[in-house]
């Protein structure tokens, strides 16, 4: 049966221009990963909308928004950068790399105790205390983090998968037994960063361990400059991504952004699952002729897109049973969901994206960044304060748009 299901796959690759073996063998684990981790979320998701008021839940997604922002001044694109290395037989780079951000994080740090500090002084204790305990746990957790890329790199999909399963179970539960016994803004974002921190620190070890990557393992030159450039690129996508929350909570208040935030919580989940695409991609891109997978890269799209308008109208359809038995506190999130749910959609541009990462187009990255985050900011930014969660979701969208249809052009003239 492995055999004919291997010959009918290497058949198919003749219509669909496709690796199919190699798209089947990591597709399924990437699947099993991403359907864990999403029936997690849900889980998640749905406890607290049941036992978490949505001034609390507002709170704590602020705080981790804020975070995020704080995180694009440290050295955000090396995980991209480790990919590549690794791809390439740099094992020691993984090493390096973890020390590396950790030195870098000194920002995330620095950037937690001034807003603590600051709240603090304005007697909002659960604001300050909270930016306290992330400026402990983000530099190692997200240094502790890059093992997934170097298992990516690996094209070593089973054991990413199964980390990735086990890494989410654990903060997953420790969540769930907090919020039975407490409604604590300080007490979520405490068991939140030391659950994700331990879990992740324990699997970057084992990473070390299966590979044996000792201390004299080969490290890509080119690795740190890389890294650079992909960081200084996601400055401003990186506070384009968490500036709709930001400006949500700052204008309109915690409830609106736990509303706002339960409306995109499962589009964003189906577009995690389409993001495996791009895990795939990235190590093959890198691992073939520029010109091959650009001749190839349009049919790929075409088909791409076409899949992701069907997913878009099955989930358009059924948004609103999902939210009256999921969450039945947050009915008026369906609207603005359905609305968000195009990004599904745009979401196919990525393909492109990732074919100027693998073969290291600094300068159309360098573009495309900067183009799509002044828009995605200046957009979501004036029609937040106009119009709302309306204005934020429609903000994202045409920011996407006109992001993916300059990535076309980018990849056509490089």
């Amino acid at each position: 049966m492995k055999q004919k299901a291997h010959q009918i796959l290497k058949w198919s690759e003749h219509y669909l221009k496709t690796d199919m073996v190699y798209l089947t063998r990591g597709g399924f684990w990437l699947t099993v990963g991403q359907g864990t981790s999403s029936l997690l979320s849900l889980i998640l998701a749905t406890a607290f909308a049941h036992f978490i008021s949505k001034e609390v839940y507002g709170n704590y997604k602020y705080i981790l928004s804020l975070t995020g922002m704080f995180s694009m001044f440290s050295l955000t694109g090396i995980g991209t950068a480790l990919v590549r290395s690794i791809a390439k037989g740099y094992d020691g780079t993984l090493r390096y790399n973890f020390w590396l951000n950790i030195r870098w994080s000194i920002i995330i740090f620095l950037g937690s105790l001034v807003s603590s500090l600051y709240y603090f002084y304005n007697d909002n204790y659960t604001l300050g205390a909270s930016f306290l305990i992330i400026g402990s746990f983000s530099p190692f957790m997200t240094s502790a983090s890059l093992h997934g890329a170097y298992l990516s790199g690996k094209k070593d999909f089973r054991r990413s998968s199964l980390y990735n399963i086990y890494k989410r179970i654990v903060p997953t539960v420790a969540l769930l037994g907090t919020m039975m016994l407490s409604n604590n803004v300080i007490v979520l974002v405490l068991v939140y960063f030391a659950s994700n921190t331990s879990i992740i620190l324990y699997y970057y070890l084992k990473t070390l361990r299966a590979y044996h990557i000792d201390k004299n393992a080969p490290i890509d030159p080119d690795n740190l400059h890389y890294a650079k450039h992909l960081s200084l690129m996601n400055i401003l996508s990186g506070i384009a991504d968490k500036i709709d929350s930001v400006l949500v909570f700052h204008y309109f208040g915690a409830a609106s952004l736990s509303v706002y935030t339960f409306s995109t919580a499962i589009p964003e989940q189906i577009i995690g699952w389409i993001k495996n695409i791009n895990t795939l991609a990235l190590p093959k891109f890198t691992g073939q002729e520029k010109g091959i997978v650009k001749k190839e890269l349009w049919a790929k799209f075409s088909r791409f897109f076409i899949v992701l308008i069907a997913i878009f109208l099955a989930y358009y359809v059924s948004a609103p049973y999902i939210y009256k038995y999921a969450f039945p506190n947050y009915l008026e999130s369906v609207k603005y969901s359905q609305l968000y749910s195009v990004m599904i959609i745009l979401t196919a541009s990525t393909l492109n994206m990732i074919f100027l990462q693998a073969h290291k187009a600094i300068k159309e990255n360098y573009i495309i960044n900067i183009f799509s985050s002044t828009c995605r900011i200046s957009l979501v930014t004036i029609l937040i304060i106009n119009y709302g969660i309306t204005g934020a979701i429609i903000g994202q969208l045409l920011a996407k748009a006109m992001a993916g249809t300059l990535s076309f052009i980018l990849v056509k003239r490089f």
